[in-house]
């Protein structure tokens, strides 16, 4: 008798759910607005202001996200959202626009970036910045990679990507592109090691004009004054895409980050970096999605279903 109670307790025990906490709840936090930054990201402070709904149920509660808007010659200017219908909030100026979407209990976002109105005609030059819009988002206490799943999962389509007519044969492939990608910030958050408070970028990519599906990339972050000089790991978009991601279609992914996050550490270590450091040594510390703009691209993109789910082992 004794035996079988065991044995129908550890059946019972193995059916009880892991505990799983939703980093990116998009759904529920969007309701409190955003933080909209400055143009340049070394200005300190480097918020403007907030980006509220007229109706906010919890106005107390401070907004868990942020909008970047760095290097843009068309800065928003912190206010509400103007309500378009029951579903639909949109802030906007001549090269930007958020969409916000309400369906159901879901939540959509979309990003216009208008780069063919920031470039005003001209190609921009090696060294100089370029226009981001990006929701971001910072993990206070960091959220530690080795213990837990970290799954992320995200749908999105590309819904235009046109480049100024007048400027596209001198588009320069080095120089000039729409991109979007889903990057984390990724700190050694241990004092013992040599490595200590350095951190890596690290990407999943979404789209970017020049490719069909974009490729890996793995560099150090430079090419203007506001850039971190520190290592970017971009997964080759080959290991989630079979198909063009500007195709206008709905993509989605369904990762389990820590795999992705050793081969990234590993693969930046054989190019010199961060060789101090073990995966166990790293938390993520920040998120961003959204466009980077180095060309006349005028780029828009709809995301929605954006979670970074942990189940503790």
């Amino acid at each position: 008798m004794e035996y079988i109670f065991f044995t129908l307790v550890l059946a019972l025990s193995q059916n009880v759910p892991a505990k799983s906490v939703n980093h990116l709840d998009i759904t529920n936090e969007f309701v409190y607005g955003f933080y909209l930054t400055t143009v340049r990201p070394v200005e300190n402070p480097n918020i403007l202001g907030t980006l509220s709904f007229p109706y906010t149920t919890k106005s107390e509660q401070k907004p868990l996200w942020r909008l970047a808007q760095w290097a843009t010659n068309f800065p928003l200017s912190p206010g509400t959202f103007e309500k378009k219908s029951e579903t639909t909030w949109i802030a906007n100026n001549e090269a930007k626009k958020i969409t916000l979407i309400k369906e159901k209990d879901t939540r959509a976002i979309r990003l216009n970036c208008n780069g063919i109105e920031e470039y005003q005609g001209k190609l921009r030059k090696y060294g100089e910045p370029w226009p981001h819009l990006l929701i971001e988002k910072t993990f206070p206490d960091g959220i530690k990679i080795t213990d837990r799943e970290l799954l992320f999962n995200l749908e999105f389509k590309i819904l235009n990507c046109l480049c100024d007519s007048s400027l596209k044969d001198n588009i320069d492939p080095t120089l000039h592109t729409a991109q979007i990608s889903a990057f984390w910030t990724v700190q050694n958050i241990n004092p013992a090691s040599k490595d200590f408070k350095d951190f890596f970028w690290f990407g999943i990519p979404l789209f970017d004009t020049r490719y069909s599906i974009p490729p890996e990339y793995i560099n150090p972050d430079r090419g203007s004054a506001y850039t971190t000089n520190k290592l970017i790991t971009l997964i080759d978009g080959k290991q989630f895409y079979e198909e063009n991601t500007g195709d206008g279609n709905w993509k989605k992914l369904n990762v389990l980050l820590n795999p992705l996050l050793k081969e990234a550490l590993k693969k930046g270590q054989s190019r010199g970096f961060l060789t101090n450091s073990n995966l166990e040594d790293f938390v993520l510390t920040s998120f961003n999605l959204g466009w980077e703009i180095t060309g006349p691209y005028n780029a828009e993109v709809e995301i929605q279903n954006l979670s970074l789910i942990y189940n503790e082992k």
